[in-house]
């Protein structure tokens, strides 16, 4: 089986921003989680025969381990559901925040994980 790194990356994500991965905790309990998540970036790089690639960088001395946790989870399930190994990126949502197209003058995307789980969290309180 394989996988992209960045774009299984970028499908998780993208799930996470627009609301289509929902976390069934109260958001102290997933502070850990999205403190992983918040140590991630996207950004570009330009490799050696001076073609550009997204990729996804864990800040140094940081621990990211539930975002690929969750990455691998997903290939799981898709291969489990699906039958197959394929994992296929959804059609790109005119909102998506998470892509190369929104990355600022430096390149990074600075992607705010914690509005996305309070407003999931408050759904739960109603």
């Amino acid at each position: 089986m394989y996988a992209d790194r960045t774009r299984v990356i970028d499908i998780r994500a993208n799930e996470i921003v627009n609301g289509r991965l929902l976390y069934r905790e109260h958001a102290h309990k997933l502070e850990d989680v999205i403190a992983h998540w918040m140590n991630l970036y996207r950004t570009t790089v330009e490799e050696e025969d001076g073609r550009s690639k997204s990729t996804w960088i864990k800040q140094d001395g940081r621990q990211s381990d539930y975002p690929f946790a969750e990455v691998y989870a997903r290939i799981g399930l898709s291969q489990l559901l699906g039958g197959g190994s394929e994992l296929i990126e959804p059609v790109r949502e005119p909102d998506a925040k998470v892509t190369n197209l929104t990355a600022k003058d430096n390149n990074l995307v600075s992607v705010d994980f914690g509005g996305i789980l309070q407003d999931t969290m408050a759904e739960f309180d109603e």
